[in-house]
């Protein structure tokens, strides 16, 4: 292992005087030998490509195109960064504007508020309609049209934003302004519903809690409330079609029984105790009405009692209602919405990308402390020295033990991070890090590969072209003995 500056720089330089070499060489093949009439002319030709000069021009490219791609990451990054700081800020503005106009909707109905908050509500509603035409333009610069196309799930939600916002322009400027040239009197209802229809503008929270990780919960619970719209819809059509089922039954067994005792003679108290439980149950629509009040356990034992007292074996009926209804068809709906929002939450490929961009943040805010931490100089870069000496604290020691790096590991982190100079750069560390940290992935085993495989050929290039040029020198060796006894016998 090379873990200073001097071995590695003797190490790099004796690896490109070999490689000088070796296209020396390979400049030198000219001629070829020609066996066949044991001595002809040399015959001149082109010189070979080197196969380390494809190597290193291979690896050229490798690098720049990682660069390239690192570059391009770092770019989405910051834009990624961006725009989630663009939503905040505007949803913030959202929510403080649903606050004021609910105020706004609490004192003209109270008239609580003095006269002076009556004049900072009215001009906070110019405040936040001016800021929300700057945030459409803004959108506008930045994406174009095509960001209200109708096309995709944003692009809706962007037009319906601009519907509210022109809403909010037409109560907030456009009429009054109207009211002030024409000295007419202003609508006041019409354009006060206008008004709280920008309140639906909450919507756009949502967006929020997608791509913060604090609200993740909340985010999952509005998801599934989505996600289960088609559940909840036939739930209600199951649970009506049980009621309807259970009160035309309860209308045959029941209501008949009740009317046929009171037809039978009772005494006035239980008459009107009769008339009092056929106001709640005489008719289908009334039945069902008080079926769902069993459903929802609202209060319905009194009544219960009552007609038990009547019909003492209605209990069973009441209770077996009671038993499909809500023991039964509750929970298994219940099952079916927790089953589906876990379903969407495993399929959910946005929000797994939020999460490894969270972590990414997290990550890179963790190597800033630990760079920050080893640059005792303030150099923005890392010595060997420093590197040493980072490992020796126990704070920072912590935090490589917390990235699965030991002390040991000191000089090999070292020697794998530097680049020749002996010294790490902030970019240089950020880069090696990230691709150290935990486990080796089947790409980064699969570059790997291809890297060695990049090396096997070019040796096995350089190696053939090597016994070339032993061959040329050899038959140049031969040729100049017989030019040399040709010449020597002439002499002679």
């Amino acid at each position: 292992t090379i873990s200073s500056r001097e071995p590695r720089a003797r190490w790099e330089h004796s690896t490109e005087d070999e490689s000088a070499t070796a296209a020396a060489d390979d400049d030198d093949v000219y001629n070829v030998c020609d066996e066949e009439d044991g001595g002809g002319e040399f015959e001149d030709a082109k010189p070979a490509p080197s196969s380390m000069e494809r190597l290193t021009a291979s690896m050229k490219l490798q690098h720049l195109t990682s660069a390239l791609v690192k570059t391009h990451t770092s770019s989405e990054f910051d834009t990624e960064t961006r725009a989630w700081k663009f939503e905040m800020l505007f949803s913030i503005c959202i929510l403080l504007n649903c606050i004021t106009i609910g105020m706004q909707s609490h004192q003209q109905v109270t008239h609580q508020f003095a006269a002076t908050a009556d004049g900072v509500l009215s001009f906070s509603e110019h405040v936040f309609t001016a800021i929300f035409c700057f945030e459409i333009i803004a959108r506008i610069c930045s994406d174009g049209w095509t960001t209200y196309s109708p096309g995709s799930w944003d692009g809706r939600s962007n037009l319906f934003d601009m519907a509210l916002l022109l809403t909010g322009v037409l109560v907030t400027w456009i009429v009054p302004f109207i009211t002030f040239l024409t000295k007419a009197k202003a609508p006041g209802g019409a354009l006060h519903v206008l008004s709280v229809l920008r309140s639906f503008r909450l919507v756009r929270l949502v967006r929020v809690f997608k791509a913060v990780p604090f609200f993740r919960e909340a985010w999952l619970l509005l998801r599934g409330l989505g996600g289960s719209a088609r559940t909840l819809l036939w739930t209600v059509v199951v649970t009506l079609f049980v009621t309807y089922a259970f009160a035309i039954a309860g209308l045959a067994l029941i209501v008949q029984n009740l009317r046929t005792i009171q037809s039978a003679g009772v005494d006035a108290v239980d008459s009107q105790r009769i008339d009092a439980l056929l106001d709640i149950l005489g008719g289908l629509d009334k039945f069902m009405f008080t079926l769902m009040q069993v459903l929802l356990q609202d209060s319905f034992h009194s009544f219960v009692r009552e007609v038990i007292y009547f019909l003492p074996w209605t209990w069973v009926f009441f209770y077996a209602y009671i038993a499909v209804g809500c023991l039964v068809l509750m929970n298994l709906v219940t099952a079916i919405i927790v089953e589906n929002a876990m379903l969407q939450s495993q399929q959910d490929h946005a929000q797994q990308l939020t999460d490894k961009l969270a972590k990414e943040r997290y990550e890179i805010r963790e190597l800033a402390n630990l760079f920050n931490a080893m640059d005792s100089d303030k150099s923005s870069t890392v010595n060997w020295q420093e590197f040493e000496a980072a490992f020796q604290d126990p704070e920072v020691a912590n935090r490589w033990l917390l990235l699965d790096f030991r002390p040991d590991d000191c000089s090999e982190l070292f020697t794998m991070m530097d680049d020749g100079t002996g010294e790490i750069e902030t970019s240089d560390f950020f880069a090696g890090l990230l691709r150290m940290k935990g486990q080796a992935q089947a790409k980064d085993v699969y570059r790997l590969q291809k890297t060695l495989d990049i090396f096997a050929d070019g040796l096995t290039s350089f190696l053939a072209e090597q016994g070339a040029v032993t061959q040329s020198v050899s038959c140049r060796r031969k040729r100049l003995q017989k030019t040399r006894a040709s010449v020597g016998l002439a002499e002679s």
